[in-house]
């Protein structure tokens, strides 16, 4: 069961991350569900599909410098485990953002099932 602030965390984290279109959804705070934009709202999309983008450049780019930081000589450890922690980071956020690409509905409606279900547990309980 979650407090009262982690709910607000939670509802302010899905508002947040749907407004700057981290995810490819609209979230209403009022009924608190995920839906996926209309048609109406098609920057939606679009603004989500630039994130991916984004996200798939900057992930190349650090590949490549960690590929060449490996092959100089004289580079510190540190350095090229630096580099390898960024790459994976980057390779994580891009499989993210491909599993929201591929499975958008899916992911929305386990979403509503768990908000759902941590909403209803915690009418149980009071």
């Amino acid at each position: 069961m979650l407090s009262d602030a982690a709910l607000r965390a939670v509802d302010h984290t899905l508002t947040f991350g749907c407004f700057i279109k981290l995810f490819p959804y609209k979230w209403n705070s009022r009924t608190k569900e995920l839906s996926l934009p209309t048609r109406k709202y098609w920057y939606h999309t679009w603004l989500f599909n630039c994130h991916l983008l984004y996200m798939l450049v900057l992930g190349v780019i650090c590949w490549i410098r960690f590929l060449i930081f490996i092959k100089v000589k004289g580079v510190p450890a540190q350095v090229r485990v630096l580099h390898l922690v960024w790459a994976l980071g980057y390779a994580l956020t891009i499989f993210c953002f491909f599993q929201f690409h591929r499975k958008k509905t899916e992911i929305m409606h386990f979403g509503n099932l768990l908000f759902k279900y941590i909403l209803e547990s915690r009418k149980g309980k009071l």
